[in-house]
């Protein structure tokens, strides 16, 4: 038994080795695996973001998402039925008060029916009190729509660009007066 004691213990201490090594192999990820899900989003969103599309507001004047001088720029998607997009929007206009729209830019997104909703959608926005441009659902074509281009499937959802670039992407109601996100857009300021 004590001259295979050595073989034993020699076993013992390959096998804890590759076993260790397994591990920080598996911990590590250094492939270039497939993309993640939220990695496609950004990159979707990055390229409709890019891309020359014109859109219009309830004034009817266009909008191009390129264009927009502010360097940060928060599209929100929301409906007048929609009780969390609406629920968010007392924190949303108060922080729209907060910074001026050559720092800040916010962008509503509507999903109504344009037919059947364009007076709900003008009732919501004088109840709320919101002062940001809003884009309409459609715009004389059904295909010239944010919702489309941008593949949102459930609202409300929050993107957040930084000069072009996805920051920030939000599924769900926000608080956009909450310490976390205040000190990500200071922060992104002083940039």
């Amino acid at each position: 038994m004590k001259k295979f004691l050595p073989l034993i213990t020699g076993l013992l201490i390959a096998f804890v080795i590759m076993t260790s090594l397994q591990i920080a192999s598996d911990s590590m990820d250094i492939s270039a695996g497939p993309a993640t899900n939220r990695e496609k989003k950004r990159g979707l969103f990055q390229s409709a973001y890019a891309n020359r599309q014109e859109y219009h507001d309830m004034t009817g004047k266009s909008l191009v998402l390129k264009d927009l001088k502010a360097p940060i720029v928060i599209l929100n998607f929301w409906a007048t039925w929609c009780r969390p997009c609406l629920g968010e929007f007392p924190s949303l206009v108060e922080f729209d008060d907060l910074y001026p729209n050559n720092r800040v830019q916010i962008i509503g997104v509507n999903s109504d029916d344009l037919e059947t909703g364009l007076r709900n959608i003008n009732k919501t926005i004088k109840e709320y009190g919101l002062k940001f441009r809003n884009i309409l659902p459609q715009y004389k074509n059904k295909k010239n729509s944010l919702f489309n281009d941008f593949k949102i499937d459930s609202i409300p959802a929050t993107i957040v660009f930084y000069k072009g670039k996805v920051v920030e992407i939000s599924s769900g109601s926000k608080n956009f007066m909450s310490e976390k996100f205040q000190d990500k857009i200071k922060k992104l300021l002083k940039n």
